[in-house]
């Protein structure tokens, strides 16, 4: 994996993180900022832990 789409999964978690703070602050509903964040590190994860494996010809 290159590193731009690492830099970028990290600048998303940090940004969701930062809004949490907020909602934590009740600034932002945590309605919003909590399923960003789960859905931003949920992302992340799976991107790097993808594998690319082969599914053999069709």
């Amino acid at each position: 994996m290159t590193a731009i789409p690492l830099l970028l999964l990290l600048l998303l978690v940090s940004f969701s993180f930062f809004l949490n703070i907020l909602g934590f602050m009740r600034i932002i509903p945590l309605v919003f900022t909590l399923p960003l964040l789960f859905f931003s590190i949920y992302f992340s994860l799976a991107t790097i832990t993808r594998r690319n494996s082969f599914r053999g010809f069709k």
